[in-house]
């Protein structure tokens, strides 16, 4: 009798494997990944944490030295109103002072310090051969790439095309600079006119100097805030809070709080007993009693200009970051640094008009500035939120290319 046979099951097809592609390197995405794929935040690295101390050293010394350095250079030494004091030079002194102070000190006190290593190669030679033939071509920049040349019968270049392609993204950072002088203008109030605002007013035992520490309690609530809540509820929504968009509310932001400043300082002058000229009439009884006017109604400027900050100063620094090519980034970064110190010339040069009874109007024209910005800007740069992503992608591409030379040089090493 013969044996059955084992019947086999019918067996249905499998659906169709999707091939992955792999880099060279495993560890790395492929473009379609970078393309497609959610990008989630990895572990920060403790060198990352040492960092953020060594910034928050330098947050404690910079508020810690601004407002004194205001009170000293403002007011005289034993003044009747309990504000410490020094050489008494005035307000409007004091804060040209003050912004001179930012401009240079860390050039001046550092100079020996810095190490200065020589140029290697040619890159910002060659950078300024790209622009000038690009000027040459009525500011196109395509002109200097050895394709177009080759194309329409030009000479070939020592350069190649993705070179043309970073100088156009270097050249987008630092158009977006343009207008942040006028933001870190008001940025800078934070540590001279409101630390002279704040001495004119109720005090109730609060040092006039330190309201200013409200700005960095504020950044530090509400930069989580914005990361866990603020962005992933607008991104659910299906917004897109890009950095143009950011950078342009962190202008208006700084509007708002000119003009709430304008506002406390109309209040100021609006109370008794010397109006507008605070601690200067003989109602005062030589100096000792300030305009009835409380010192918390200071707040929410501080917490405006912290907001202002976590997305106009913030953002622009990642832009530079993240938007200039690797062999460029120190250059674009700086760029954008540079911007806090044209700020201070400009804080300087309306420094005369920082004094009783012109405040409420150099408060008032800050925010038409701020906000009259904030328009430009966006009328100027929206369109580059529309190729965040390309540019995003360029990025990418580079890093990508810049790993494995990095770590042969490590290797090596």
């Amino acid at each position: 009798m013969a044996e059955p046979k084992d019947i086999e099951p019918e067996q249905t097809p499998s659906p169709p494997v999707r091939e992955i592609v792999s880099t060279p390197n495993k560890n790395e995405p492929t473009e379609q990944e970078l393309a497609t794929l959610r990008k989630v935040a990895g572990k920060l690295p403790w060198s990352a944490f040492l960092v953020a101390i060594v910034e928050l050293c330098e947050r404690f010394a910079y508020y810690g030295l601004n407002g004194p350095f205001q009170n000293y250079m403002q007011h005289k030494y034993k003044e009747p109103s309990g504000v410490p004091g020094a050489i008494g030079l005035g307000q409007s002194t004091a804060t040209g002072l003050s912004s001179f102070f930012q401009v240079w000190i860390t050039r001046l006190t550092s100079r020996k310090l810095y190490v200065v290593r020589p140029p290697k190669g040619s890159i910002y030679l060659r950078a300024f051969k790209v622009m000038y033939i690009g000027m040459k071509n009525g500011g196109k920049l395509d002109a200097a790439k050895s394709s177009y040349q080759r194309h329409n019968g030009g000479r070939v270049f020592p350069w190649d095309d993705q070179f043309v392609d970073e100088m156009k993204r270097a050249l987008v950072a630092c158009r977006v600079f343009i207008y942040f002088p006028i933001y870190w203008v008001c940025y800078q109030q934070m540590v001279n006119n409101f630390v002279s605002q704040a001495a004119t007013m109720q005090l109730h035992g609060i040092p006039n100097d330190i309201m200013q520490n409200i700005n960095p309690l504020a950044i530090i609530i509400f930069i989580p805030i914005c990361d866990r809540i603020v962005y992933p509820l607008l991104r659910k929504r299906g917004i897109k809070f890009k950095p143009i968009t950011r950078i342009t509310t962190g202008f208006l932001f700084a509007s708002i709080a000119m003009a709430y400043a304008a506002i406390v300082q109309h209040l100021i002058y609006s109370s008794p007993p010397c109006y507008n000229a605070p601690m200067k009439c003989d109602a005062s009884k030589d100096g000792k009693l300030p305009n009835q006017v409380h010192v918390a109604i200071q707040s929410p400027a501080y917490l405006m200009i912290g907001l202002s900050e976590i997305f106009a100063s913030i953002t622009g620094l990642e832009y530079a970051y993240t938007k200039a090519p690797p062999s460029m980034k120190s250059f674009v970064m700086a760029m954008f640094l540079l911007t806090s110190a044209f700020g201070a010339a400009l804080g300087m040069a309306i420094s005369p008009v920082a004094k009783d009874p012109k405040l409420v109007w150099m408060y008032t024209g800050l925010s038409v500035a701020s906000a009259v910005a904030g328009l430009i800007f966006w009328i100027l740069f929206s369109r580059y939120n529309a190729k965040e992503e390309d540019m995003n992608a360029l990025a990418d591409k580079e890093l990508r290319e810049d790993r494995p030379v990095a770590a042969k040089q490590n290797s090596i090493i």
